[in-house]
């Protein structure tokens, strides 16, 4: 017989993957839960800010806590160049006394939280004030932030 009749010997060994390690199925499984758990809190962290306000910046004014935070209110944000936003969208003070009037015949017990900027002026502040309490509504707040050694006590 000559080589090409009979079959390689060495190339039949070769043909079978053994692999070395063995899949044991604990660690790879826990790799997988930590990975995905790792990128849903990096999702969070990156869009929770943005779903909060979107696109309105204010520094609220620091001052001791002492109330607590009104739920389900309805909220006007005034802006450091004195715009007003009241819904995530900007109003002008009579459409904003429009609008309140429509939610205080909705709800009239209806909370306004007013969101104000530190460097707004006080009379664009009074301005927005009185428009709320023109438009009906009884119940007024100011949001404020909390000074830094409050924050901790």
């Amino acid at each position: 017989m000559n080589d090409l009749e009979q079959p390689n010997r060495q190339g039949v060994r070769f043909r079978k993957f053994r692999p070395r390690l063995r899949y044991r199925g604990v660690s790879v499984g826990c790799t997988i839960l930590l990975d995905i758990a790792f990128i849903l809190i990096a999702f969070y962290l990156v869009v929770s800010p943005v779903i909060l306000k979107p696109g309105i910046q204010i520094e609220l004014p620091a001052a001791v806590f002492n109330g607590g935070v009104v739920l389900g209110g309805d909220v006007v944000s005034i802006t450091r160049d004195e715009r007003i936003y009241f819904d995530d969208e900007q109003i002008d003070l009579d459409r904003l006394v429009e609008h309140l009037i429509v939610r205080v015949n909705k709800e009239p017990q209806l909370v306004l939280i007013i969101e104000a900027d530190r460097q707004v002026s006080h009379g664009r502040l009074v301005d927005v004030w009185s428009a709320a309490q023109a438009a009906g509504v009884q119940s007024i707040s100011l949001a404020t932030g909390l000074r830094g050694e409050d924050y901790y006590q």
